[in-house]
C-alpha cells in the first residue's frame, strides 16, 4: 500500500479545545531547536545507568507468557468496514503465532498497512530455524493479500549469547539471509521484520554488515520487498548504529513500551509518555536525532498491561514479585469490577485491588493511546503499531480510535458538531513568557469543567476553571514540555505542547 501525502496533525483531532498564542518576542529557529532537543535527550537519556543484565526484551517475555496471552475463545465482533478512503499513516501490526486463526476476522484491514507474522525463530549456531511455526499455512497472509495489507514475516533472535552467535559468524548470516529469501518467495510476502532482542555492543559492526547484506540480497530477489525491524525503546548496549541501519531498513517499529516490565522494583506504565526517565517522548526523539527519517519511524503501542505484587495500594507502590501479563481484553475482562484511576503524572489508566495482598495493574486504554497517537503526528513521524493484534479480542474501541486518527475517507468532509471539544496548542512550539488564549464551545460548567496544565514530570502547573464559552487567558509558562488537560464531566482530552 502506497504511502499517500499526509493531512496535517491537528485534522485528526476529534475534539478540541483551542489553544491561539501572542507573540511577545521572536521564536527560536529551527536549527536552534533542533540542537537544543538534541542536548536535552541525550543529557537525560545517556544519564542513566543501564538496567540488569538479566532483563529480556519485551516481545521474548510476551512469548514466554504465550500460555497466559492465548486464547480458543475468540469474541467474534461484527464492525462496518469504514467508508472507501486511504490511511494518512503507516499502521503496522503483529499476529503472534500463539493466537487462534479465527481472530484474523476481527482485523479491520481497511485499518491496516501491515501486518507481521510472529515468528520464525533463528537456529543461531547454524543460522537455520529451529521452527518456522505456521508461516507456510497461516490464513494471514493469504487474508492480508486478498485485502491489500503488506505481510512480513517477522523473525526471532533473543539473548546476547543468541545474538552473538548468529552475527558474528558470516556463514550463519549467509545461511539465514538465504533462508529468509526462500520463506519470502514461497508465501509471496512483502518482506521480512527483524526482532533481534538484546544485541550485544560487540556485534554492532556486525549488525550493520547483516543488514547491508540482507538488502542487497532480498532486493535481488524480490524486487521491492521491504526490510522492517523492532527497534529498542532504550539501546542499553550500544548496539544500534542508527545512522548507518537507516540506509538498510525502510521501517524501525520502535518498541515504545516495557519501559516498566515485569521484574520492575516498582509498579508503572508499560508506555508512559511522559514523567520518568525513559519515556515514548524522548525515545522518539532519539530516535529523530539520531537520524532516523521521520517516515521511516512507527510508534509501537502496548495492546497489553502488567499486573505487579505490591506493597500499598499506593502509585508506583514497590512490587514484591514479578508482574504478569494481561492482554488489553484481558484486562477488560477480569478486572471489570475495579476502580480505574489516572496517572496525571504518567497519563496513563491504572488500578489496584486487594485479592488477598495488594495488585497493581497498568496498562493502556483509549485515552492513553490517543496521547500516544496525537504524539505521533505532532512528530510527523511514519506511523504507529500495535504489540499485539487480537489482544483487544471482542472490543472495538481500539479500532475507533485508529480511524479516527488515521484513516481518511474519499472525498467525505468530517461533520462539524458544535458541542464537540477540540484541543489546539499552536504556534508549536510556544515562547517562553507567551500567554495563551483559551477559546471554548459546547461545555456547560454544570459538566464539572476544567482545564490544567502538567508538565514533564506530571506536577500540575495551572489549573483553572474554564467559562461556558469564550476565551481564557494562561499566564506565560516557563521553558519545558506540557499536556494540557480539559475535563468535562466524564470527558477528558489533552494535547502535548512544547516551550522554549
Amino acid at each position: 500500500m502506497s504511502k499517500p501525502s499526509s493531512p496535517s496533525a491537528a485534522s485528526f483531532r476529534p475534539k478540541s479545545l483551542k489553544l491561539s498564542v501572542r507573540k511577545k518576542r521572536p521564536r527560536m529557529n529551527s536549527s536552534a531547536l533542533t540542537h537544543l532537543t538534541a542536548a536535552i535527550v541525550f543529557a537525560v537519556v545517556l544519564s542513566a545507568s543501564a538496567p540488569a543484565q538479566d532483563r529480556i526484551g519485551p516481545h521474548e517475555w510476551q512469548e514466554q507468557q504465550a500460555g497466559t496471552l492465548s486464547s480458543t475463545a475468540i469474541n467474534k465482533h461484527l464492525h462496518p468496514k469504514a467508508a472507501d478512503g486511504t490511511l494518512s499513516r503507516i499502521v503496522y501490526g503483529y499476529h503472534p503465532y500463539w493466537r487462534p486463526d479465527a481472530s484474523i476476522d476481527n482485523y479491520r484491514s481497511e485499518l491496516l498497512s501491515h501486518v507481521a507474522y510472529f515468528s520464525y525463530a533463528v537456529d543461531p549456531a547454524t543460522g537455520g530455524y529451529s521452527t518456522v511455526r505456521d508461516w507456510l499455512t497461516t490464513p494471514l497472509v493469504d487474508w492480508a493479500k486478498a485485502r491489500g495489507v503488506k505481510v512480513h514475516l517477522c523473525v526471532t533472535n533473543f539473548g546476547s549469547g543468541n545474538n552473538r552467535a548468529l552475527l558474528s559468524s558470516q556463514p550463519a548470516r549467509d545461511t539465514l539471509i538465504a533462508n529468509l529469501v526462500r520463506m519470502v518467495q514461497a508465501r509471496g510476502a512483502d518482506g521480512v521484520n527483524i526482532d533481534f532482542e538484546s544485541v550485544p555492543g560487540s556485534e554492532r559492526e556486525n549488525m550493520v554488515t547483516f543488514f547491508a547484506d540482507l538488502r542487497t540480497r532480498l532486493q535481488a530477489a524480490v524486487p521491492g520487498a521491504e526490510i522492517a525491524v523492532a527497534a529498542p525503546a532504550v539501546d542499553w548496549s550500544g548496539s544500534w548504529d542508527l545512522e548507518r541501519l537507516k540506509d538498510y531498513i525502510d521501517i524501525f517499529f520502535v518498541m515504545c513500551y516495557d519501559y516498566y516490565w515485569s521484574g520492575a522494583s516498582t509498579a508503572g506504565p508499560v508506555a508512559p509518555i511522559q514523567g520518568s526517565t525513559y519515556n515514548v517522548t524522548r525515545t522518539l526523539e532519539y530516535y529523530l536525532n539520531e537520524g532516523v527519517p521521520r517516515g521511516q519511524i512507527v510508534m509501537g503501542v502496548p495492546y497489553y498491561g502488567i499486573d505487579w505484587p505490591v506493597v500499598s495500594d499506593a502509585e508506583n507502590s514497590p512490587a514484591t514479585g514479578t508482574g504478569r501479563a494481561f492482554t488489553y481484553a484481558g484486562v477488560k475482562s477480569s478486572f471489570a469490577n475495579e476502580t480505574e484511576l489516572w496517572s496525571e503524572r504518567y497519563l496513563n489508566p491504572w488500578f489496584s485491588y486487594r485479592p488477598t495482598d495488594w495488585r497493581q495493574c497498568w496498562y493502556d486504554n483509549a485515552t492513553s493511546l490517543e496521547l500516544k497517537y496525537d504524539l505521533s503526528l505532532d512528530l510527523d513521524i511514519g506511523g504507529v503499531g500495535m504489540w499485539a493484534l487480537s489482544y483487544d479480542d471482542g472490543h472495538t474501541e481500539l479500532w475507533d480510535l485508529l480511524e479516527r486518527k488515521f484513516f481518511i475517507p474519499t472525498g467525505v468532509k468530517a461533520a462539524s458538531n458544535a458541542t464537540a471539544l477540540s484541543l489546539h496548542v499552536y504556534p508549536q512550539p510556544v515562547d517562553e513568557g507567551q500567554s495563551i488564549s483559551v477559546r471554548l464551545q459546547g461545555v456547560s460548567r454544570s459538566q464539572g469543567t476544567s482545564l490544567r496544565i502538567v508538565d514533564g514530570l506530571g506536577r500540575t502547573v495551572r489549573r483553572l476553571d474554564v467559562p461556558d464559552s469564550g476565551e481564557l487567558e494562561i499566564p506565560g509558562l516557563p521553558a519545558g514540555m506540557y499536556i494540557a488537560l480539559l475535563q468535562a464531566g466524564r470527558e477528558r482530552i489533552a494535547a502535548r505542547f512544547i516551550v522554549l
